[in-house]
């Protein structure tokens, strides 16, 4: 988990206790700053503002408001749902079959948008699994996300 943390952090050049809004295009420390002092923490928080009220926070040019639109149309929402498979016969300490589905609710695929990163970069993410006390990893995966994805 800490090496696909890492791998994230790097890709969008900032560290795990930075602001999500320090990877969007133009956003400075003072920009943020503002930002939270509204309440707007997350691209999501930014996505959801009127349009009025987007352009009054955040003070920037047509061509900057577009790269903002821009990264804020491929930043991905994904919806998870769970099916624990043969529930009526699970036994404490026994396994058990979860299928995950995965589905990015916009049809935008492509290349990560990481102005600070070297090389173009495949949007992926990961998925796991933990016992909750003692915490162990039980499943990790790699994934990419193009539409709709099961595991």
């Amino acid at each position: 988990l800490a090496a696909m943390e890492l791998s994230q952090m790097c890709t969008q050049a900032m560290w795990k206790k930075d602001s999500y809004l320090k990877q969007l295009p133009h956003f400075t420390e003072s920009m943020i700053k503002k930002c939270e002092d509204k309440n707007v923490e997350s691209v999501f928080d930014i996505m959801d503002l009127e349009d009025d009220e987007r352009n009054e926070l955040l003070q920037l040019p047509d061509n900057k408001m577009q790269d903002l639109a821009r990264y804020c149309n491929r930043y991905p929402n994904i919806e998870l749902s769970y099916k624990i498979l043969d529930k009526d016969n699970l036994k404490s300490g026994g396994p058990v079959t979860v299928t995950v589905d995965l589905e990015r609710e916009d049809d935008v695929v492509g290349h990560v948008i990481a102005p600070f990163f070297p090389v173009k970069r495949e949007e992926a993410g990961g998925l796991s699994s933990e016992t909750p006390r003692p915490t162990l990893l039980t499943s990790i995966k790699r994934i990419t996300l193009y539409q709709k994805s099961e595991r």
